[in-house]
């Protein structure tokens, strides 16, 4: 059976609760890629720690495949409330959500906010969105309390 996918990369970030990336391919393509790659090749190579790291991240997601759904059902949760009590929108389909906010001034007004209200929420600027597009990037774990959903929703009403 032949497939069109010649090549495969991926990364090793924050599901694997790891680091680096990955290319896996066939060896005629593996082969250019390390002949052509120069230098790159050598200054890119994944410590062993790292390897180590993403292979008992990669057993754990084998070993629990409904941490997935179960991730983004609780993700899911979150931007409906958000949406539902918050007059800015939030965008994102994972555990990964944006609430857009507009200008930076206020993104980071936000951030500080919240910071002093006891959540970590990164105000996200120009250039790595469109200006106008600011907005405030908050990750969902599987695991979060309810209650801490029910806090975020009050902090974020009573922010003017």
């Amino acid at each position: 059976m032949r497939s069109d996918i010649t090549m495969i990369t991926g990364t090793f970030g924050k599901a694997f609760g790891s680091g680096g990336a990955f290319v896996a391919s066939n060896s005629e393509i593996g082969e250019y890629l390390i002949q052509t790659s120069g230098a790159f090749r050598y200054t890119t190579a994944l410590a062993p720690s790292l390897a180590a790291g993403a292979l008992e991240g990669l057993k754990k997601i084998l070993k629990n495949k409904e941490w997935g759904n179960n991730l983004l059902s609780s993700a899911k949760i979150w931007k409906d409330e958000i949406i539902k009590n918050f007059s800015f929108p939030v965008q994102g389909d994972s555990h990964i959500l944006s609430i857009i906010v507009g200008q930076e001034e206020k993104a980071i007004h936000l951030q500080k906010y919240l910071e002093e209200n006891g959540f970590l929420a990164i105000a996200i600027r120009p250039p790595t969105v469109p200006v106008g597009q600011s907005r405030i990037r908050i990750t969902i774990r599987r695991n979060l309390d309810f209650n801490l959903l029910e806090n975020f929703i009050e902090v974020l009403k009573e922010f003017k």
